[in-house]
Parts: C-alpha cells; structure tokens; sequence
C-alpha cells in the first residue's frame, strides 16, 4: 500500500506571516458574508482544587513570621527614634598642677663655648 501524499506548506510572500489552518482547506467562518456555523464559546476551565491544609497551613505560619519581624523592625525603630537615654553626668575634674618652672639663665650650646669656658670646666670640645 502506497503512504499519502504529503502537501507541501503554501509558499507566502516575504515578511508575510503564514496563513493559519490547513492549507487547502477554508477557514470557517471566514468565507463570504454570512456563510459558516457561528463561533463556539470557549469552554470555561474547571476550578482549581482546593489548596492542602496543610499548605494552607505554612502559610499562614510565614505570613505570621513575617509580620512578627516587620512588627519587631518597627517597634526597635521606634525605640531608637522616641526612648532617648538620659545625657550623661559630667564630673569636673581639677586641672593638673602647673609642671615645676624651667631654671632660669643662659643657654649654653656646644659651638657658643670660648676656649676659656671649656678649660674651666675640664671637657674637651668634641674632635680634639
């Protein structure tokens, strides 16, 4: 026994998208005027099961636990903006006592000392 002819697709012009149905075949309803069955109304989808009760359930558990931290967030925030904690008590204290004075008199660097001064205190100046 031979296999059916296969029909090959309708060729369309460029940037044309390709004509629905089978090819050969007319689409209903799009005939002329008033020709064809009117169009069915879509079956409406059957009604999703109710959900487990048990995923009913976690719901409601994480809706809790999440409205428990956003109740929480709130009320630490709350805390923080309106409880002020009282200002602290400042202790004067004293100021230190005043550092003994420097003694008074003539600075003597190295390089200002006469020979004289040098022998008198019994050092010799650095490099001799």
């Amino acid at each position: 026994m031979a296999s059916p002819a296969k029909i090959a697709p309708a060729k369309t012009a460029p940037g044309k998208p390709p004509a629905k149905g089978a090819p050969g075949r007319p689409m209903p309803n799009k005939g002329p005027a008033g020709k064809g069955k009117p169009p069915e109304a879509p079956a409406e989808p059957a009604a999703p099961p109710p959900p487990d009760p048990k995923i009913r359930r976690l719901r409601r558990i994480i809706v809790g636990m999440v409205a428990a931290a956003l109740l929480a967030t709130l009320g630490t925030g709350g805390w923080i903006l309106f409880i002020h904690e009282p200002e602290p008590v400042y202790v004067d204290i004293p100021p230190p006592e005043p550092a003994p004075p420097r003694p008074t008199g003539p600075v003597v660097r190295q390089g200002d000392l006469t020979d004289d001064l040098w022998k008198r205190m019994g050092v010799r100046p650095q490099g001799e």
